[in-house]
């Protein structure tokens, strides 16, 4: 279907005037630095630049190579001699119906490229009239069959005008519905989360502390499973709306990829409770690869839980990883119930379930849908193999290798945080929820902090010139006062002794976070959170005013 976008841009080209304008806007959609029109001499049959733009193009073999390549239909890549500046740069070209335009220069896609094709027609065919105009301009002897083509042109491209009006009327229409419906799944969404994550918040600290206070029972092992499947599905939903909404961010570092797969392993506590055999072949290699580290774990974690999530137990799963080409590529083989080869075209798709109906079937069926969604973010590709249903299925999964000096990992301060012995500090816990609340004093107080829970923004401000704390953890979306409208009167109300902020919340996606670190918060948990995170949080905050203290203090 063509876009409004792609119908405006075809609309432009067609225009001399406004044609060089078009072309530094397409350029710049597409990540390129110049774009050229060029339509083919019906004479010569050379790739000439269009009207309204300039009329020579550099010299050079790379060009006359290009140049000649488009006279044939389809697309080309290769590297040319820049427009403007010295040396040489990509350029990625379409060419069709007698007419091509070429991206010079940046990182160029075929993004808007592709959205142009279904007017390709229309424009090659404007172009094609407007060569032969200027070709025909000056011979009185073709001037009323110029007159006439002119005038027959017209009337065609005022009745497409026409058409493409009412096309580009429905489209709007349709886009506009498409999203406010968008943006209420979005809403829904986050709401979801956050109410899934309220009461999950308390279930996860009380585990916390009957294992703190030595007094698990196996049966609570039951909870915590459940409630770890239950996080699971909470944060694919978010995923596959962050995907959906192209929000989904990574923060890439260069990193080995063995120490991601042990993280993954320990990620997949299933694979030990069904009493299965994890076997492991690694190349001597390094296999540094430049990614975002949480979300390569998710990646084989994800493929890890699935192996086992459809084998039987004591059954064996193999990953193979080896270093070829400049590529690394990781295989996860399982013994399970395998895919037949209809299956495996559809795999990936969301809500799309592997093996049949039975014991093995559960979940959304979206994890697949997000592991192709992050290997594509890390410029690699992922597919899976299987003999057929019974014979088990292999993951594969191929990731671009860096040299090891490419960029160095930042260090993560949340994760090199020591368990250090426990650090008393004045917390003041504000939240609604009042499980939450009462779980978290506890947890907090075993580490030996000074607690005061307050379940409302008025009463926090009311306790806090008394209480004085060095932290506050704050809910963000308490009904009257939020979180963030009370952080702001923490800091007014208690000036130079206003504590760090801790923002605790059940929405978790990009703009709530970007939100609330900008209003000023020290850190940003998200429900249901883990205990000994707020924990390490609270340390490093601590530690972080300690340090900045005895900075301060003259010698």
């Amino acid at each position: 279907m063509i876009t409004q976008e792609a119908l405006e841009c075809a609309a432009r080209l067609c225009d001399p005037e406004r044609r060089s304008q078009a072309l530094q806007d397409i350029a710049r959609d597409s990540g390129a630095v110049d774009a050229l029109l060029l339509v083919q001499d019906e004479a010569s049959e050379a790739m000439l630049p269009a009207a309204g733009m300039r009329q020579t193009l550099p010299r050079g073999a790379a060009w006359r190579k290009l140049l000649h390549a488009l006279r044939t239909p389809g697309q080309f890549r290769g590297d040319v001699e820049g427009l403007h500046a010295v040396g040489t740069q990509v350029a990625l070209a379409h060419a069709s119906a007698g007419m091509a335009l070429v991206l010079v220069g940046g990182k160029p896609h075929a993004g808007l490229i592709d959205a142009l094709q279904p007017a390709w027609v229309l424009l090659s065919a404007s172009l094609s009239c407007e060569q032969r105009n200027r070709a025909l301009a000056g011979e009185l002897r073709t001037a009323r069959s110029e007159i006439r083509q002119h005038a027959a042109q017209a009337e065609i491209l005022n009745e497409t005008r026409l058409v493409l009006d009412e096309t580009v009327r429905q489209l709007g229409e349709q886009a506009r519905r498409a999203a406010e419906a968008g943006r209420a799944k979005d809403e829904f969404l986050a709401m979801l989360g956050h109410e899934l994550r309220n009461p999950l918040s308390p279930i996860v600290t009380t585990l916390e502390v009957l294992r703190l206070r030595d007094a698990w029972r196996p049966e609570l092992d039951v909870v915590q499973r459940q409630v770890k499947h239950m996080e699971r599905l909470v944060e694919d939903l978010l995923d596959i709306s962050r995907i959906a909404r192209g929000k989904l961010s990574l923060a890439p570092v260069s990193l080995d990829l063995a120490d991601v797969l042990s993280l993954a392993s320990e990620a997949t506590p299933e694979i030990s409770r069904k009493h299965q055999q994890l076997h492991w072949q690694m190349p001597g290699d390094a296999m540094t690869v430049f990614g975002d580290r949480s979300r390569l774990v998710q990646v084989f974690s994800n493929l890890l839980g699935n192996a086992s999530k459809y084998s039987h137990e004591h059954s064996e799963i193999r990953v193979e990883a080896r270093v070829d080409n400049g590529k690394v590529r990781v295989s996860v083989h399982d013994q399970g119930i395998g895919l037949a080869p209809t299956q495996l075209e559809h795999v990936f798709e969301m809500f799309e379930q592997g093996g049949s109906a039975g014991a093995f079937s559960s979940g959304l069926g979206l994890g697949l849908a997000i592991v192709r969604n992050l290997v594509s973010h890390h410029r690699g590709r992922v597919w899976a193999e299987s003999q057929g249903l019974g014979h088990g299925t292999s993951f594969h999964v191929e990731l671009p290798l860096v040299d090891a000096s490419f960029e160095a990992s930042e260090p993560d301060p949340e994760r090199l945080d020591p368990d250090a012995d426990p650090v008393p500090v004045r917390v003041m816990l504000v939240d609604d929820n009042v499980d939450a609340l009462t779980t978290l004093g506890w947890m907090l107080r075993l580490d030996g902090c000074e607690v005061l829970g307050v379940g409302s923004g008025p009463d926090a401000l009311a306790q806090a010139p008394e209480f004085a704390p060095e932290v506050a953890v704050l809910d963000i979306g308490m009904p009257g006062m939020d979180g963030v409208t009370l952080a702001g009167l923490l800091r007014k109300t208690l000036g130079a002794g206003a504590p760090q902020l801790v923002a605790l919340t059940g929405f978790g996606q990009a703009a709530d976070r970007a939100r609330v670190l900008e209003a000023g918060f020290d850190a940003f948990l998200v429900k249901p959170v883990d205990p000994s995170e707020l924990v390490r949080t609270i340390r490093r905050l601590k530690r972080k005013q300690a340090e900045k203290e005895r900075r301060d203090t003259p010698v």
